[in-house]
């Protein structure tokens, strides 16, 4: 702001964009005295300096309106950019996965949370794809594309996704598979 005198309303936040869920934290370096907040997700609040909590992707503009001590009011405003997170998981908190049948670790995953689409392949290290699938409810069994059990050993995979956000997401990462 290039005002010689201090402004009434002067958003900052910290941080302005990033995967959802986000806490933004805003503040008023204004002079303001009241503050009225829109966070452009449907809430407000009167807070000093709130922290707020985006958990659906999108692009919000948060308003402030403040009212100085002379009564007189002053409105500014931020844009936040909220993007789809996606992650691959095992259904476990190990890296590796087991599917021998016996209900523990028997598949391998993909988290979809703020996907609309996805198209999902597994391959072995001689990069022959073993698993494909455009499933959001995707979930590989470690057989291969033909349903025979693969062997032991480290596979590669590549999640590509389009978030609600409208984004393109591509996450990869190595398996484990042990029987």
């Amino acid at each position: 702001n290039e005002y010689t005198e201090q402004s009434i309303a002067n958003i900052s936040a910290s941080p302005i964009g990033g995967e959802a869920p986000l806490v933004v934290n805003l503040t008023n370096n204004g002079i303001g005295k009241t503050n009225k907040w829109d966070f452009g997700d449907g809430k407000k609040e009167t807070s000093i300096n709130p922290p707020h909590y985006y958990d659906e992707p999108g692009i919000y503009t948060v308003v402030l309106t403040s009212v100085g001590a002379d009564g007189k009011a002053s409105t500014d405003s931020i844009k936040i950019e909220v993007t789809a997170k996606i992650n691959s998981s095992v259904r476990s908190a190990s890296g590796d996965f087991s599917p021998n049948g016996d209900g523990i670790r028997d598949y391998f995953g993909f988290d979809t949370k703020n996907i609309i689409n996805q198209n999902v392949i597994v391959v072995d290290k001689n990069k022959t794809i073993v698993y494909k699938s455009e499933s959001l409810l995707a979930k590989w069994d470690g057989t291969n594309l033909k349903g025979k059990p693969v062997k032991e050993g480290e596979y590669f995979y590549i999640q590509k996704a389009e978030g609600k956000d409208g984004k393109k997401y591509e996450h990869s990462g190595n398996i484990t598979l042990k029987r």
